[in-house]
């Protein structure tokens, strides 16, 4: 069974980012760089 998690960010097109562990029980990379994308873009702004 596939167990993901979703966070939502506060832009329009980009409402969420989804989190799912890959065989090794890890974030996918592709998903890991969209919440470290979501995280910088929300620094800059505050």
């Amino acid at each position: 069974m596939v167990q993901a998690t979703f966070f939502k960010t506060p832009w329009l097109g980009d409402l969420r980012v989804n989190i799912q562990k890959d065989s090794g029980n890890k974030a996918k990379a592709y998903q890991v760089k969209q919440v470290l994308q979501a995280i910088e873009r929300m620094k800059h702004e505050q």
